[in-house]
């Protein structure tokens, strides 16, 4: 377990964001917990730090911003000012200063990144998450660290981190804003881990269980965890709220009837996070064996378009797009 550990951050992320994890860490780490700004001297700052620390030492870096889905930077709490992942990968490399140069110990220095989705990978592919470009880059300098992200977004409460999945995160609160009710706790496989087997890289990602287990981002299981999340992102991007009652004046949920059970796909996929269960549900929508629109997604809803298309609804072309990349 580190002993010491830093978190960089912009100021504005202090208030909103980040008291809880502040008051997590002080408490955690005592008078060995620093914060360093990026709206001040951070490089500076940081070779600082690492440098009045005994190299047999193991030391923890948080790195805070927003983040999201396949966005290769993260920003204040603004979301206007920016720091890239190669701004990252210059902060990290010049701020250790001569530290993190073996990959055998590369558990000597952790790089915690704790901002949302910045491990989520946007197309199903281990090394395409800015997670993996970060490591990737901290790699090509020379410079061998741990890396941790999240593949979710989080949220800070007074009982620990929590969860916002792709559904709260993308659909409800652009509207509803970020409410409790929408928070699960920590999810399981929502955790990456990026480190070294040797000489290779790997990508291993957190079940969450009493063991604190990992499955190799490479194996079956692992490439399946990836699918769905993928597969999730895509699905939730075609879900989208609209005003219930008379004329559509009451409050905005989900009204669409296929929209309703995606829906319920997802919320069911974010309890058990069960890849297989997530294919046959997807596949039960266009096996051509139901009768009415919301258990074959294969018919038509317009009755005009019905009698005249030989096309597939756009919704079923989506399902069956995924279903084909299902790793096997």
């Amino acid at each position: 377990m580190p002993t010491h550990a830093v978190l960089i951050t912009w100021r504005n992320m202090e208030p909103k964001v980040l008291p809880g994890f502040i008051s997590r860490a002080q408490t955690k780490y005592g008078g060995n917990f620093h914060r360093i700004y990026f709206d001040g001297s951070a490089t500076q700052d940081l070779q600082h730090w690492v440098g009045g620390i005994p190299a047999e030492d193991r030391i923890k870096i948080f790195i805070s911003g927003h983040g999201n889905v396949g966005v290769h930077y993260i920003t204040d709490d603004t979301q206007t000012v920016k720091k890239t992942v190669d701004d990252l990968i210059d902060l990290v490399s010049d701020g250790l200063h001569g530290r993190a140069t073996s990959k055998a110990t590369s558990r000597m220095c952790q790089v915690n990144m704790i901002s949302c989705l910045f491990g989520r990978t946007p197309d199903g592919r281990a090394n395409s998450s800015p997670a993996a470009r970060l490591h990737d880059g901290l790699t090509d300098w020379d410079v061998f660290v741990d890396l941790v992200a999240r593949t979710e977004s989080i949220v800070g409460s007074p009982d620990g981190r929590m969860t916002s999945s792709q559904l709260s995160h993308r659909v409800y609160e652009p509207v509803y804003g970020r409410l409790p009710k929408f928070f699960l706790p920590k999810v399981p496989y929502t955790k990456v881990l990026f480190t070294f087997e040797g000489d290779a890289k790997v990508m291993r990602i957190a079940t969450y269980d009493r063991d604190d287990t990992y499955i190799e981002a490479s194996t079956l299981d692992g490439r399946r965890t990836m699918w769905a999340d993928y597969s999730v992102d895509q699905i939730v991007q075609t879900i989208n709220l609209k005003g219930t009652g008379l004329f559509g004046t009451g409050a905005k949920d989900v009204t669409d009837e296929r929209e309703k059970v995606f829906k319920n796909i997802i919320t069911w996929y974010d309890a058990v996070r069960n890849p297989v269960g997530l294919k046959g549900k997807l596949e039960a929508l266009v096996d051509g064996q139901g009768e009415s629109e919301t258990d074959n997604f294969l018919l038509h809803r317009n009755p005009i378009t019905a009698k005249t298309s030989s096309s597939i609804p756009k919704k079923a072309t989506l399902i069956q797009s995924l279903l084909a990349a299902y790793p096997v």
